[in-house]
């Protein structure tokens, strides 16, 4: 009878043993589902994924739930027939994979995009299996502390723009927070500081300091949380390194349109001492397109998965009637006098002979006084590149 009991007692604890280690997988799995039902929900939210290969989703689910758990080894990421390959899918996650999750996630922002370990194991098959020892920012319980006032931040920015009445409010609501409440850290990019706050979305909603990563991924963040399809774009994509003369910017989805957003472009260094630096906001880099991108930034790379950004409705030239093919003074007239009481006047022209013809009527000829007569004097700043005039009345955003 002890005997029975016995093995009955055994059989017993064996069962309970697999159901522990079936709930424990199945805990896994649903830590690795809960990203990719969100991904499912709205797939239009994550164009990296969507372009990769099924062996590349299934690492890239594994690294996002690592990342999410804090986990310090992730075993058998990828599978190979031999090291060649094994060492190919390295060359994967070292020039885009292991990296553009950190802007597709930007709510992981401990996830360290720039470092990883990886190890090389092979079975008695000669099935060779790539691990993974990735790399954190932060650790997990400051993390957990951080990530309080980061999701706070973000709500608290994502609640007013939803009040807004319209796609271009909503989105300038976005732009302009971000552009008037972070600064340039040019001491984290000169120092080459990888591991600085400022590389991600945290650095800059909630210190209030970042590199064009930072920039990026906040903007990235908060649209993406608004429902708008977003992504990034980076001036050298393979071995792309942010403290090279490397560069990194976003593309936005409105209305069935896509257009380019520059943000760290678009921020203005107020310890500058130079006019053109003064400017409250810029909105140069707000919602262009890819040939207007061109003028400006570096070399474009031609292999990135970005979509056709050839959107023009919402430019903020073009929304609020700004940019004008030729030059006439009673057809930019109205267009200055909009401008009223703001802290500059701004006018943007198809051609730069029609920007040195409203240069001349206006400023050389001083017809500005015409339709400002009580100022007393004028200040501006052309922009050559973008086509843009910038007219500073009595001196009133310099004193």
């Amino acid at each position: 009878m002890k005997k029975f009991l016995s093995v009955i007692l055994i059989a017993v604890i064996v069962i309970i043993g697999c159901f522990c280690i079936f709930d424990n997988k199945d805990q896994d799995s649903k830590k690795e589902n809960t990203i990719l039902t969100k991904i499912e929900e709205n797939p239009s939210l994550y164009p990296l994924y969507n372009r990769i290969s099924s062996q590349e989703k299934e690492v890239y689910l594994k690294l996002c739930t690592a990342a999410q758990n804090f986990e310090e080894t992730i075993t058998g990421i990828y599978k190979g027939a031999s090291k060649s390959e094994i060492q190919n899918f390295i060359n994967t996650l070292n020039s885009y994979l292991y990296r553009e999750i950190a802007y597709e996630h930007p709510e992981l922002f401990w996830y360290d995009p720039y470092n990883f370990e990886p190890s090389i194991t092979v079975n008695g098959n000669n099935e060779y299996f790539l691990n993974i020892k990735p790399s954190y920012l932060f650790d997990k319980k400051q993390a957990e502390q951080m990530n309080t006032e980061f999701q706070e931040k973000i709500e608290e920015i994502v609640s007013i723009a939803k009040t807004k009445t319209n796609t271009y409010e909503q989105v300038l609501y976005v732009h302009n927070y971000i552009v008037d409440n972070c600064v340039y850290d040019y001491d984290a990019y000169n120092n080459g500081d990888y591991k600085s706050p400022s590389i991600n979305a945290y650095g800059c909603l909630v210190n209030g300091k970042a590199i064009c990563s930072g920039y990026s991924m906040a903007f990235n963040a908060i649209m993406k949380r608004l429902g708008y399809e977003i992504g990034v774009e980076f001036s050298t994509y393979d071995g792309f390194s942010i403290f090279a003369e490397g560069h990194v910017w976003n593309y936005c989805k409105l209305d069935g349109d896509y257009y380019y957003f520059d943000l760290t472009w678009d921020d203005i260094d107020p310890s500058n001492e130079s006019m053109y630096n003064h400017f409250e906001y810029y909105h140069s880099y707000f919602a262009i397109t890819k040939d207007e991108l061109a003028k400006a930034h570096l070399t474009l790379a031609p292999q990135a998965p970005t979509p056709n950004c050839s959107g023009t409705k919402y430019n903020y030239f073009n929304y609020n009637n700004l940019n004008f093919n030729t030059y006439d003074f009673e057809t930019v007239k109205p267009a200055i006098l909009s401008q009223a009481g703001q802290k500059y006047i701004q006018l943007r022209f198809d051609s730069y002979r029609e920007l040195l013809a409203a240069e001349r009527d206006l400023l050389t000829e001083k017809k500005i006084f015409k339709i400002f007569p009580e100022a007393k004097s004028y200040q501006y700043y052309i922009s050559e590149s973008k086509l843009q005039l910038y007219i500073f009345l009595n001196d009133y955003y310099l004193n």
